[in-house]
This record gives structure tokens, C-alpha cells and sequence, in this order.
């Protein structure tokens, strides 16, 4: 199991969630920083606020490999939906 990265190890994104809206940060500050400058396909790029239905999953097989991604989709309430974010 890996550890999360907290803020204080990537203070741009602690900088950066003081600064804007959650929502917004997470698609221009930690999702970035999670991947550390790796390109990641079907990582989203923008958060429109309005998306709570999907769960943003990143794995890798070993410390210091290239992160995976996927994004899913439970479902749970009524409206909800599994149409990926961009």
C-alpha cells in the first residue's frame, strides 16, 4: 500500500487550495500533482463543480512506477451518472 501525499509535501497545492475554490483545485493542482509530470490519459483536466457521482482512481503496481488511472462511477443516488469528466 502507498502512502498519500499530503500538502505539505507539495506546497503549490496547498498554496493553490487557500487560493481557489476546492472543486477547481482538484483538477488543476492535485490531480497534477499526484501524477507528478507523467502524462496520464483520461485524466481529467477541468472539475465543473457540479460532479460528486465519480470516484478518481490512481494505481501503480510498485513505489516509483507510472500511475494508472481510472474513473468510476457507483451510481448511488438517483441522477447520478457514468459519464466521464474531461
Amino acid at each position: 500500500m502507498h502512502r498519500v501525499m499530503s500538502t505539505q509535501k507539495l506546497p503549490i497545492v496547498g498554496e493553490f487550495l487557500r487560493e481557489k475554490p476546492r472543486t477547481k483545485a482538484i483538477a488543476a493542482a492535485i490531480l497534477p500533482a499526484i501524477a507528478h509530470g507523467q502524462t496520464i490519459r483520461g485524466m481529467p483536466h477541468k472539475w465543473d463543480g457540479t460532479r460528486f457521482d465519480v470516484v478518481l482512481r490512481f494505481d501503480r503496481s510498485a513505489e516509483g512506477a507510472p500511475w494508472s488511472f481510472r474513473q468510476l462511477f457507483p451510481r448511488l443516488l438517483s441522477g447520478d451518472t457514468d459519464t466521464p469528466m474531461t
